[in-house]
């Protein structure tokens, strides 16, 4: 069980990046409540599997970097613009956040956790990295499946006290203090969405 607790810590370690998923599941957590926070970490998490499926059986095969990076950089950038701009102008109701939660939102938290990670192109470089490295150690099938299981997990359980401990962060915020915190996460959103345009270049 060392590869795992191995990939474990290392997806620990994924905490001190502070990219726009970061924005989104503390916006969404403190915008709609817990348990829309849990569904966004589900779909980020989600994607990261679908992105370990596709760089484990396409870094030896036909896989073009290069063009991949270019979509996710110009439909991430232009997706990251517009969800910024709505943190930014769409007006909230701080004393009455959580009950804004509604059954049909559920595929919605699940869907923006997904596409906010998937179209991350910084994300995708990230797990090729981590796929390459861990295929040049001498271990065997079964130690690199322990090794990126115990990676996702570790961001997975990032994730979710990142949106459980969101609600503690709810009781010290007043609501001019909300209000600049939503703009926060969408000026932060608008400035990673630029920048992935900005690779295109």
């Amino acid at each position: 069980m060392n590869h795992f607790f191995e990939g474990f810590i290392l997806g620990l370690g994924t905490i001190i990046f502070i990219g726009p998923v970061f924005f989104l599941l503390l916006s969404i957590s403190l915008e709609k409540g817990t348990v829309a926070g849990l569904l966004v970490a589900f779909g980020i998490i989600v994607s990261d599997i679908v992105y370990v499926f596709i760089v484990y059986f396409g870094i030896n095969s036909i896989l073009n970097i290069s063009e991949i990076k270019f979509f996710l950089s110009l439909f991430g950038g232009l997706l990251l613009i517009l969800l910024g701009l709505r943190y930014i102008l769409q007006p909230l109701n701080f004393s009455n956040l959580e009950n804004k939660f509604q059954s049909f939102d559920l595929l919605a938290c699940f869907t923006k956790g997904f596409l906010i990670n998937f179209i991350n192109p910084f994300v995708f470089l990230v797990w090729l990295g981590i796929l390459s490295s861990v295929k040049e150690k001498e271990i065997s099938i079964r130690g690199i499946q322990l090794y990126l299981t115990g990676v996702i997990l570790g961001i997975f359980t990032l994730d979710i006290l990142k949106a459980i401990l969101s609600k503690q962060l709810k009781l010290f915020l007043t609501p001019k203090r909300f209000s600049w915190l939503f703009r926060l996460a969408g000026i932060s959103l608008i400035s990673f969405g630029f920048y992935f345009l900005y690779l295109l270049i």
